[in-house]
């Protein structure tokens, strides 16, 4: 979910809080799925690849 920040109004702010808690649940589960490794720890882990070679 985007907000443009010229079109965020007190309604619309609110509005989008609320699809987000609905849809909470879903949201945790979907990351819970996700496999994908954090960013940070696979730039590391190259980076400690390339200096141990």
């Amino acid at each position: 979910m985007v907000l443009e920040e010229e079109n965020i109004t007190e309604e619309t702010l609110l509005s989008a809080i609320r699809e987000l808690y609905k849809h909470r649940e879903s949201y945790a589960d979907a990351m819970k799925k996700n496999n994908t490794i954090d960013s940070i720890t696979r730039i590391t882990n190259l980076f400690e690849e390339l200096t141990s070679s």
